[in-house]
């Protein structure tokens, strides 16, 4: 049963990642509304639309301050 349980975990992360793209913006936080990581689309040209603005702003994230995301 373990096994069958680790099969369906490790099919739906693969999943996941696979749905994941290039101009795709990730937040994961935590259970209590932490953000624990970002990832970002590695072009910066790219232009942030105003829902994900709208996303940084309620998690603490000013993209006018100098600091790096991970």
């Amino acid at each position: 049963m373990a096994q069958d349980l680790n099969k369906i975990e490790q099919a739906f992360e693969d999943d996941f990642l696979d749905n994941i793209e290039e101009g795709d913006f990730v937040f994961i936080v935590d259970r209590n509304g932490v953000l624990k990581t970002i990832l970002c689309p590695e072009d910066e040209s790219t232009e942030t639309s105003d829902g994900i603005l709208k996303i940084m702003q309620s998690l603490g994230i000013d993209l006018h301050e100098t600091h790096t995301l991970h």
